[in-house]
C-alpha cells in the first residue's frame, strides 16, 4: 500500500444499516501497522450499524486517485504503546479533538482487499492484505 492512505485528512467510511442499505459518512483516521483507528462515539449511526455488521468499505478523500479498502471495523481499546502512538499521530495530522485510546469510541478498520486506479480503465489494480 502506498503512502497516501496515511495522509489524507478525510476519509469516507461505508457501512451497512440494519435495513441493508449503505450509509457513508467522513470520518477522521489514523493509519498504525496496516490498521485505520478511527475515533468516534458508539451511538453514532456508523457505529451502531457496525455493532450489527462489521463489514465496512474506506474511501479515500480523492475520486480521482481513487483507493477503495474493504475489511471489518471494530471497536477496541489498546495498550498504552499503541494509544500513545494514536494521539501523537493524531495530534499531528489534526492538530484537535485527540481521541481517547482507553475509553468508549475507539474503532479499528483492518483491510482486507483493496482497489485502486487514477486513469481507469487503463491501470485499475487489486490487492489483498495478509
Amino acid at each position: 500500500m502506498d503512502r497516501r492512505p496515511t495522509i489524507v485528512e478525510t476519509y469516507w467510511l461505508v457501512t451497512i444499516t440494519p435495513a441493508g442499505r449503505p450509509h457513508a459518512t467522513p470520518v477522521w483516521g489514523v493509519w498504525i501497522a496496516c490498521a485505520l483507528y478511527l475515533d468516534g462515539i458508539p451511538t453514532a449511526r456508523w457505529a451502531r450499524n457496525l455493532a450489527n455488521d462489521p463489514c465496512a468499505v474506506i474511501h479515500l478523500e480523492s475520486g480521482i486517485d481513487v483507493i477503495v479498502l474493504d475489511g471489518e471495523v471494530a471497536e477496541t481499546h489498546t495498550d498504552f504503546a499503541t494509544g500513545t502512538e494514536i494521539v501523537a499521530r493524531w495530534r499531528a495530522k489534526y492538530g484537535r479533538l485527540e481521541p481517547e485510546p482507553v475509553g468508549r469510541g475507539l474503532f479499528c478498520f483492518r483491510p482486507s482487499v483493496g482497489r485502486a486506479w487514477s486513469r481507469f480503465p487503463h491501470d485499475g489494480t487489486r490487492w489483498r492484505f495478509g
